[in-house]
Order: structure tokens, then C-alpha cells, then sequence
């Protein structure tokens, strides 16, 4: 009887070293001094690099008449040439996707293009697309806030031309920004900042028996002065626009949110 109960003892302490497992137990060679095993350790998903509140999707019309001071021609035979006050009319749609701190957009419009001292009139169609948005960065007494609207995008024109005998083809890249600062009461929305747009392109003139390309572009800045309406309450917006400076001319567009 003795022996079965010391047997049975000694079973016991040294089964927990012999099979560590059988107790979840690491085994370090000391029965007292093993400890259950770490559970394994636990990783947080990586945060989103960013998350669009209360997306919408905008469409507007819009209409702008600018008259751009500095665009620099460089014909095949002759020297460069300046070409001051180009007159720009653009009218067409704007559709974009995103929140207030970020949407993309795009664009399709017509175009006439002429400069005074030339009796040509390009008439042109182009598509732009790009980046906008009104982040707030802060708060006003009696619910205004501060936002500092921006936008970024890119176009790509082109037209024709008849004049007489001779057939026009002009085509030309634009990259545009403007960043400002407004300001937000009840859907009224005040804001004053820089813009500025850098083109590059080319005319090509089929005389009949010859054809000639000239290229031309142009850096133009100003300062603009906007008012605008966008009120979360309502599905219409709207916002009327003056550019001073290289840049001489208004903007307005007309626009609904879904």
C-alpha cells in the first residue's frame, strides 16, 4: 500500500516536467518554476490613411471670361513674340465626387480663343480633371468657421480653324491651381486668395503648298475675390468670381448636390 501511494506521488511530480504541454506549462526543468504560456500577441489593423465624411457627388454649370496677359509665341520663321490680352471664354460642366476636404473632378467644356490683332477665332473644346476641396481649420464665434479652399487640375484644349485658304489646328495644355482662405456663415462663404495658370502648345498652319507649326505659352497669376452660397440645407449652390492681375476676368457657375 505504501508503495502504490509514493508511486502515485512521484507520478504526479514529474509528469507536469516530462509533459509540459499536457498543462499548457514551457518547461524549464523546475516542475515550481514553470508558467503557462504567453498567449500570442495581438496587432491593430493600420489606421486608414483617409476617410471621406458625408461624400456627395456635384454637378455645375459654369462660365468664365478671362483675358490672359502674358502668352509668349514662338513662330517656325521669325522671332518670339508676345501676345498680350489673349481673350479666353470658357462655358461647360463640372462633375465631382468627394467630401468638403477632398474631391476629384471633371471637367468638359467649349472654348473660343483670340488675340486682338488677329482676325482668327479659335473655336475650341477641352476636358480638365484634378483635385478641390474647403477643409475646415477653424472655428468662429456664432457657428462661422474658416476654411482653406484649393484646387488643382490639369486641361487639355484643342480646335480649328478656317480663314480664307489657310486651315488653323491649335492644341495646348493647362495646369491650373488656386489656394485661399474663406469664410463660413449660414452657407455664405466669403474668400479671397491666389491663382495662376501655365499653358503650353501649338498652332499648325496648312497654307494649301506649305504647313508651318508655331508654339506659344504663357504664366499668368492674380489674386481673386469669390462669393459663395452652399448651404447643407439646400441641394443648389452657387458662386461668383473677379481675378485681377495676369489674369483679368469673372467666373460664375451654378451647381446642384446629390
Amino acid at each position: 500500500m505504501t508503495t502504490r501511494v509514493s508511486a502515485s506521488i512521484l507520478a504526479a511530480l514529474l509528469l507536469p516536467a516530462l509533459v509540459p504541454s499536457a498543462w499548457g506549462l514551457t518547461s524549464t526543468g523546475d516542475p515550481l518554476l514553470e508558467s503557462p504560456t504567453p498567449p500570442p500577441a495581438l496587432t491593430a489593423p493600420a489606421p486608414a490613411l483617409y476617410s471621406m465624411r458625408n461624400p456627395d457627388v456635384r454637378v455645375e454649370v459654369f462660365y468664365e471670361d478671362f483675358e490672359l496677359g502674358r502668352i509668349k509665341a514662338d513662330p517656325a520663321l521669325g522671332p518670339d513674340v508676345n501676345l498680350n490680352d489673349v481673350q479666353r471664354r470658357r462655358g461647360g460642366v463640372r462633375v465631382s465626387f468627394g467630401d468638403e476636404q477632398l474631391s476629384a473632378y471633371v471637367s468638359a467644356f467649349g472654348e473660343s480663343l483670340k488675340h486682338p490683332f488677329l482676325v482668327t477665332t479659335f473655336s475650341n473644346f477641352g476636358m480638365s480633371g484634378g483635385v478641390l476641396g474647403e477643409p475646415v481649420v477653424g472655428r468662429l464665434r456664432r457657428g462661422g468657421k474658416v476654411l482653406l479652399p484649393y484646387r488643382v487640375g490639369v486641361s487639355f484644349v484643342g480646335g480649328w480653324e478656317e480663314d480664307a485658304f489657310v486651315d488653323y489646328a491649335l492644341f495646348y495644355g493647362e495646369f491650373e491651381g488656386e489656394f485661399g482662405v474663406a469664410v463660413d456663415y449660414s452657407g455664405f462663404r466669403p474668400s479671397a486668395g491666389l491663382y495662376f495658370t501655365s499653358l503650353s502648345g501649338a498652332v499648325e498652319t496648312d497654307f494649301g503648298f506649305a504647313r508651318t507649326t508655331d508654339d506659344f505659352y504663357g504664366f499668368n497669376g492674380g489674386a481673386y475675390a469669390e462669393l459663395k452660397y452652399d448651404n447643407k440645407r439646400s441641394p443648389v449652390y452657387g458662386r461668383i468670381r473677379g481675378v485681377v492681375g495676369d489674369v483679368e476676368g469673372v467666373t460664375v457657375a451654378l451647381g446642384v448636390k446629390f
